[in-house]
């Protein structure tokens, strides 16, 4: 699932232009950039038969933009791509940060996924 959810974000979200990352930045990235972390997964187990029925995903996207009107584009963006992929995201939350040491606004996204096996 994190391979299809990375894919069809990159794939609407133009303006990262491909610079989607799993749990950090490249040294001296290109801006805009973002960042993708599984913060945690659980699955759910009938507890007769010990089978996983639903897997759990809370994911976090950080996304990074020299200004604060580039970085609401891309949230939007991404924010789209997630409401059109094919396991609708639940817990949406978002939080708007300034890095003063690289300069860079930075948006936080998190939301959970539940996928049915």
């Amino acid at each position: 699932m994190i391979t299809d959810l990375v894919s069809h974000i990159k794939s609407r979200a133009s303006q990262l232009n491909g610079r989607f990352y799993p749990l950090k930045m490249p040294q001296d990235p290109l801006i805009p950039s973002a960042v993708y972390t599984v913060v945690n997964e659980r699955d759910k187990q009938c507890s007769t038969t010990h089978q996983s029925y639903a897997s759990t995903m809370r994911f976090q996207i950080d996304i990074y933009a020299q200004t604060y009107s580039e970085l609401k584009q891309i949230t939007d963006q991404v924010k789209s791509a997630l409401y059109s992929f094919e396991v609708i995201p639940s817990n949406i939350n978002t939080q708007d940060l300034y890095e003063p040491e690289s300069e860079l606004y930075r948006q936080i996204i998190d939301f959970k996924i539940t996928k049915r096996n």
